[in-house]
């Protein structure tokens, strides 16, 4: 039997969001938002990103970006959060070769 209030059930559901700058309001209750560019889901806890004049999320910097733009969807590529490519040792070689 599934129990709405289990905390451990995964709950599939799209909240409605109130963007604000710097912040956001959870109107209804969910889990997830859409990014207007990808259509991907985004998790509530990873919203970073999101367009207050226009009331939509994105996945990442690199999807509102792109979307400003103009430029076609596509699916987002994976977060991987790399370091900077000055801030690793390849970078640092690099460097020293300029």
């Amino acid at each position: 039997m599934m129990n709405f209030l289990d905390p451990n059930e995964p709950h599939r559901r799209e909240a409605k969001v109130k963007y604000l700058d710097a912040d956001f309001q959870v109107l209804r209750e969910g889990d997830f938002v859409h990014c207007a560019a990808t259509g991907d889901v985004i998790p509530l806890a990873r919203l970073r990103y999101w367009d207050v004049a226009r009331q939509i999320a994105f996945g990442s910097a690199k999807a509102a970006f792109q979307e400003r733009l103009g430029l076609p969807r596509h699916r987002a590529e994976p977060d991987l959060n790399f370091p900077l490519e000055q801030d690793n040792e390849i970078g640092r070689q690099k460097n020293k070769l300029r």
